[in-house]
């Protein structure tokens, strides 16, 4: 440790300046010359200074006052401490860096950041870890949604005809009578039309493929099968409830009811509801494929906006990172620059040292040898 010669508070031997005073602990130039020249000096002198100082002390003082090590400080109790002197546990040189970040991030909450091309307002950039947290909601939501059922496949109309014959109306078919229907009533025509649809669209729309299939081997009958009808009926009436506003204006353009009857006119009816069953179809197949590309469109788009936040993101912290690295290069740096001037310094300081111990040695070898000649002489 070295003491400083004003105040006398120990200080870090690699200070050069004292940490009470401030003032300077190593002697500027003049005083080193004097301290050389007082070290070269002779005995004689050393010992003229000792006479003096006993000559200065007076006959009165028979015990020499020696010079206290300790000042007349007392000691306090904590009790005793004034509360001016204490200090206080709140911060008073500002805020601290945790305080100005969440301060930031509450500024960053409330103001919002408008794109022009698309209408979409970013508070803020997203964190590492809710980034991490909206990829597992998406990944969950993906897992946990289930696949819509798809759409019942279209029979053509030809196969649908080789099934059920349209020769005679729904409505007679569980006993085929031997010959068809004469002069029915306007009323009974049109129930018998509205009614006459349903087995066909039913058959288009639910008969399973299995069912087809067998019937194709079968050679297409007269009369039409009663187990398919019963297993038709009652699959049927959610189709039925749905009217048919086109088929109803066909309809009514025929004012002759006997018109109906024609085996041409029903046929021809028949593909009419088909191909409106179809046209119904594909408007449904339509909309749930819309509906299910737009969704995964959205997806899409919602994965590519949150790997661009993270890219963002991760560009932020990589240009803070580099400013870090940058400044700490500096400071590196500035440690090792002030590293080599003290070690450069030191290294002089041990080197003048040296000398001076090699010249006071000469100094004290040319003595004795002074004195070996006086004595010789």
């Amino acid at each position: 440790m070295r003491t400083c010669a004003s105040c006398g508070k120990a200080n870090n031997p690699t200070r050069k300046f004292c940490l009470r005073c401030g003032k300077p602990l190593y002697p500027d130039k003049e005083t080193k010359k004097e301290v050389a020249h007082t070290i070269s000096s002779n005995s004689h002198g050393v010992q003229r200074a000792a006479e003096q100082l006993e000559r200065v002390v007076t006959p009165n003082h028979s015990q020499s006052i020696a010079p206290k090590v300790t000042t007349d400080d007392q000691w306090v109790k904590p009790s005793e401490v004034s509360k001016d002197r204490v200090r206080t546990t709140t911060p008073t040189a500002g805020k601290s860096e945790m305080e100005k970040a969440r301060e930031a991030f509450a500024k960053a909450e409330q103001v919002g950041i408008t794109e022009e091309s698309g209408d979409i307002v970013e508070t803020r950039m997203l964190r590492a870890s809710e980034v991490q947290e909206l990829m597992e909601g998406l990944s969950k939501q993906q897992e946990t949604a289930s696949p819509p059922t798809q759409p019942t496949q279209i029979r053509p109309p030809h196969e649908e005809m080789a099934v059920i014959s349209p020769e005679k109306p729904p409505e007679i078919r569980t006993a085929p009578p031997p010959s068809p229907p004469v002069a029915p009533s306007p009323d009974l025509v049109k129930e018998s039309v509205i009614e006459e649809p349903r087995p066909v669209r039913h058959i288009a729309e639910e008969v399973p493929t299995h069912h087809v299939q067998e019937e194709r081997k079968v050679p297409p009958p007269r009369t039409p099968i009663v187990e398919t009808d019963q297993k038709s009926a009652p699959m049927t009436e959610d189709i039925s409830k749905k009217p048919m506003p086109e088929l109803d204006a066909i309809v009514s353009e025929i004012t002759n009811p006997e018109f109906l009857q024609d085996q041409l006119i029903r046929e021809t009816i028949n593909d009419l509801i088909n191909l409106h069953t179809e046209v119904k179809h594909y408007e449904a197949d339509l909309r749930y494929i819309s509906d299910r590309l737009d969704k995964e469109s959205k997806d899409c788009w919602n994965k590519a906006e949150v790997k661009r936040i993270h890219f963002e993101s991760l560009e932020e912290q990589l240009r803070l990172s580099k400013q870090e690295w940058t400044d700490a290069s500096k400071v590196f740096q500035n440690a090792e620059k002030r590293r080599k001037d003290e070690v450069s310094s030191r290294e002089k300081h041990i080197k003048d040292l040296q000398k001076r111990i090699s010249k006071t040695e000469d100094n004290i070898r040319k003595r004795v040898k002074d004195l070996e000649k006086e004595r010789e002489s």
